[in-house]
């Protein structure tokens, strides 16, 4: 059932395969409401970026996401993330993302799956 199903989907041009690897990096947010821009990350095709607000970022910190080094600052135009909160995002490259933060040394990890 399986291999029909994956047939189908190949149809269609949806197709699902694991990775042989992941890629993960820490992004320092030292100084506080800094936009930071990520690093080059190609996510593969099907595959999400996920990115995580470091667990030991000061109590009461944000860490906010957007997608020019405007819009992360912004309250309105960012995604907030509490300390140890994560959220996915289908991207092409990390690159294309920014993050900054309510207080001075805070932390995101980015990871996504990959071949070697």
């Amino acid at each position: 059932m399986e291999k029909i199903l994956k047939s189908i989907l190949g149809l269609l041009g949806i197709v699902f395969s694991n990775k042989s690897s992941i890629r993960t990096t820490r992004v320092s947010l030292i100084t506080a409401n800094m936009p930071y821009q990520f690093p080059d990350m190609l996510v593969p095709d099907g595959f999400t970026l996920s990115i995580k607000a470091y667990p030991t970022n000061p109590a009461m910190s944000l860490v906010r996401i957007g997608d020019t080094a405007v819009t992360c600052r912004s309250m309105e135009q960012s995604w907030p993330l509490i300390p140890n909160e994560s959220i996915s995002y289908r991207v092409k490259n990390a690159g294309m993302l920014y993050a900054s933060a309510t207080a001075n040394l805070c932390f995101v990890v980015l990871t996504v799956e990959r071949d070697r």
